[in-house]
């Protein structure tokens, strides 16, 4: 009942008739509290009934986590759970999780496109290769396209254009070539794959059996490669031959 902007609370006094005719109210009586008083009062009792609600949760939790469940009886708990703590959470609170729940759902909206955007580089990156790598072979006069293109694409990676410093958007293969100068040293050059091949080609010695122009004596005829591996054999025997090959031709020697 309010009374002048205030709370009573109402207790009735009950008055047995002489007559029996049974009991009869009497005025009400009770005391006011004010609004302040009554929120407190309210809040109070919301913090009785969080406690009691914390103390559940957390031997929900230890039974959670001492009990052997399903799959979906733990989700089950858990949800349980979930509700059992949302019931006491402030405004501010729920905010905050919402806040975070969204932020993880985005973060997971991100990292799947960033996912499927890899997924589909990589693919375009693999054709792109392939087909440069499988031209130039076939244009460098292959004995076998495919096994070169196989050989290459170890070395082989694809990199955008760059004009005048800036990136042009447009996509080329690179192969990252082993091989001397003059001066015998070693030295890495990144070449085009049509370059690479021309290359491979003059190394007669180490790459000479791939392709059809070095093969001698038509297809069952004598291949640059037999003196390459009499070269090798003779490197097992002699110390002395091993490491001038090793030095002028490693690749002959796997090296």
């Amino acid at each position: 009942m309010i009374v002048d902007g205030r709370v009573r609370w109402l207790s009735f006094q009950e008055e047995v008739s002489p007559n029996g005719e049974g009991a009869k109210d009497v005025a009400p009586t009770g005391k006011l509290f004010s609004q302040s008083e009554v929120d407190s009062m309210m809040a109070a009792d919301k913090r009785r009934h969080k406690e009691r609600a914390d103390k559940a949760v957390a031997e929900l939790e230890k039974l959670k986590e001492a009990l052997t469940l399903t799959q979906k009886d733990r989700e089950s708990l858990e949800e349980q759970i979930e509700n059992i703590r949302s019931q006491y959470k402030t405004e501010q609170e729920l905010a905050h999780e919402r806040a975070v729940q969204e932020k993880k759902n985005l973060e997971n909206r991100v990292s799947q496109a960033e996912e499927f955007a890899q997924t589909w580089k990589q693919k375009f990156d693999s054709q792109l290769k392939n087909t440069q790598l499988l031209e130039a072979a076939t244009s460098g006069g292959a004995f076998n396209p495919s096994q070169l293109v196989t050989l290459l694409s170890r070395d082989a990676t694809v990199v955008e254009e760059i004009v005048d410093g800036k990136p042009t958007g447009a996509y080329k293969t690179v192969v990252k070539f082993d091989t001397r100068n003059e001066e015998g040293e070693p030295v890495q050059l990144m070449l085009t794959p049509g370059d690479a091949v021309a290359r491979m080609k003059k190394d007669v010695e180490s790459f000479g059996n791939l392709f059809t122009a070095n093969i001698k004596g038509g297809l069952g005829g004598m291949r640059p490669q037999d003196e390459a591996s009499e070269q090798v054999r003779a490197a097992e025997k002699n110390m002395g031959v091993y490491l001038e090959m090793r030095k002028k031709n490693p690749r002959a020697l796997g090296l």
